[in-house]
């Protein structure tokens, strides 16, 4: 039996234990009747309120994915956006001292950057001189050929990448020092 089922005997069955001697059996018939009325209203809403929840559920559910993903996709963008003023304050700092209120200031934006890209988990790529090439992270720009070193390593630093989201907006720019392949 189903629930609906197993509810609407056990009412049918109280209502009958209820019956009074006194009443008549048309009286009886209208009671039951009335009963099992308010019963099936009762349980179609029980119904409807569990759907309308599993509904909402699912709704609010699809809302939080789209938002996020609108979120991510807006703060990439932005990112993209603001590479080339990150690059000109980084070839900026590099010809500062360190010890004017602007030097310090310039430092001091950088380094909020830095924070903001963090929070977003992203970050500045900087490549290491020395460092083997990674073309997820690393975009060679131009080559030198060395026979006698082994690999392809970052053998110069010409502008820095950046990641946001987990996913790099751009690759840092490097030249690379590439070893010289003997023929067998």
């Amino acid at each position: 039996m189903t629930p609906f089922q197993e509810e609407l005997y056990r009412l049918l069955q109280s209502a009958k234990q209820e019956s009074n001697a006194f009443t008549s059996p048309t009286e009886d018939a209208g009671n039951e009747t009335h009963k099992i009325i308010k019963f099936s209203q009762k349980w179609d809403f029980k119904e409807k309120h569990e759907q309308l929840t599993a509904e909402k559920d699912t709704l609010e559910t699809k809302f939080e994915k789209s938002k996020q993903h609108t979120v991510n996709t807006v703060t990439k963008s932005v990112v993209k956006e603001l590479v080339p003023i990150i690059d000109e304050l980084f070839t900026l700092s590099k010809h500062t001292t360190g010890a004017t209120p602007l030097d310090r200031g310039l430092n001091i934006a950088l380094t909020n950057l830095e924070k903001f890209l963090q929070r977003r988990q992203g970050g500045v790529i900087r490549p290491k001189i020395g460092e083997q090439l990674d073309p997820v992270k690393h975009q060679a720009v131009s080559a030198e050929q060395d026979p006698s070193h082994h690999g392809n390593s970052v053998s110069e630093v010409y502008r820095y990448g950046y990641y946001v989201m987990g996913k790099v907006i751009r690759e840092a720019e490097v030249k690379v020092k590439c070893g010289v392949k003997n023929p067998v």
